[in-house]
Order: C-alpha cells, then structure tokens, then sequence
C-alpha cells in the first residue's frame, strides 16, 4: 500500500500511510488516525469494522421515551441533580400541592435550571408530593399504546410534518382508556395546534382502515387534561 492523498489531523500535512488494519498512520509526525475506520472514501482495506454500530431514528423509539417517562420507568439520575436541588429548595420553602405548582415552579427558574425535565412530571410528582397516588401504566396498556403510535406512523402523510409526540401521547393515553394519567403528563397548550392535531388524528383514527381503533379526544378545556405547559 502506497500513501493515501489525505491531510493528517495534527500536522496538516497530506502524508496519510494506510495500514494493513484500517487506521491511517501519519509518516510526517507518526500519529495515527484511528476515527479513519469505516470510512469508505478513504480506506481501502478489507479490514474495516465500524468501532460503534449503527443506529436508526424512528418515531416509535423517540414516542417510546415519552411513553417510558409516563410510565416512570426511568432513573433519578435522567433528572439532572440541579434540577432536584431547584425543586426540593422550593419545595422547603413552600410544598408543591400537584403538577401544577411544580409546573410553574419550574418556569419561573427561567435560566437558572437549563433542563426543566417537564417530560418527567410523573416522576417529579411522585417524588415530591407523596400525597398524591400518581397512576401506572402497565405493560399492556404500554402495547397497546405502541399499536396505536405505529398505526399513526403508517398513517401519516410523509410529506407533512409530524404530530406533536406530546399530543400523540395524549391522544393515544385516551385511546386506550388511560385518561386518568393526563393530569401527570406535559402537554401542549397553544388551542390552534391541539384543534388541529385533534382534528387530524380523529380523521386518521375513523377512518375505515383504522375504525376499530377510532376515538374522539376531549376538548382542550376538559378538567381531566390537568396543567398544560408549552
């Protein structure tokens, strides 16, 4: 193998050796280059293993991780520890009563707390209000809660930008008869976005391909959705 007409990271220079196992060796100031694994454009050798696999975005593992935070199937340390110092010092001062005052508690930290973590409501609920008796979702509940989720994957139109995984998880809690976790969970709270999510989704779940697993979602204004937050 002869040189490789590439510039070498440290010194700049373009005196790049390829190695018989993948990595690139520079022959100016001798550091090698192992991030060159894997890159096909640059190494031709047959030994070349990707050091990380890969990993495909879908929208049913990001609907997955708020459907796990509902669930609160998470660790304290997914809260970052300033944010628990935040609450639990606000907390001294005055006990939060439910999900609307650790809401509100956490807005008015503004900049103070760079993660406010509102997807993990049910956690911070449980832990700071013990009073209350926030509802689980079990494993069958979750099953039918990623059906649903993939159905609506199958459903929507490519070309148009994706529900609110927020709303999603709204709509589809109530889908399956667990409305009773609403209060516990962040939501969206501009009415011009709800009213159109609402109505897309009751479209797409009446529609006879889907007419098993209709609903109709509440109003935004119903009791039971609890606090809001944008």
């Amino acid at each position: 193998m002869g040189h490789v007409v590439a510039h070498c990271k440290g010194c700049k220079k373009a005196a790049l050796y390829e190695t018989p196992y993948g990595t690139m060796v520079c022959t100016a100031c001798g550091v090698e280059h192992p991030g060159f694994l894997g890159v096909t454009a640059t190494v031709t050798s047959s030994y070349r293993v990707p050091l990380l696999p890969g990993c495909n975005y879908t929208r049913v593992k990001r609907f997955r991780k708020y459907l796990q935070r509902a669930s609160m199937q998470q660790s304290a340390a997914s809260v970052p520890q300033e944010t628990w110092e935040y609450l639990l010092a606000r907390h001294i001062e005055r006990p939060f009563q439910g999900p609307h005052d650790i809401i509100m508690g956490l807005k008015r930290a503004g900049s103070a707390v760079k993660r406010k973590c509102y997807d993990s409501l049910p956690l911070l609920v449980k832990t700071l209000c013990p009073h209350i008796r926030v509802p689980t979702i079990n494993e069958i509940d979750k099953r039918k809660a990623y059906t649903a989720f993939r159905q609506l994957d199958e459903a929507w139109e490519k070309d148009r930008p994706f529900v609110s995984y927020l709303y999603a998880l709204e709509f589809i809690l109530t889908h399956i008869g667990r409305a009773d976790v609403l209060p516990y969970i962040n939501k969206i709270k501009c009415r011009k976005r709800r009213h159109a999510y609402r109505e897309c989704l009751n479209g797409i779940f009446s529609s006879k391909r889907f007419r098993n697993t209709a609903c109709i979602l509440a109003a935004s204004s119903s009791p039971s959705e609890g606090p809001a937050s944008c």
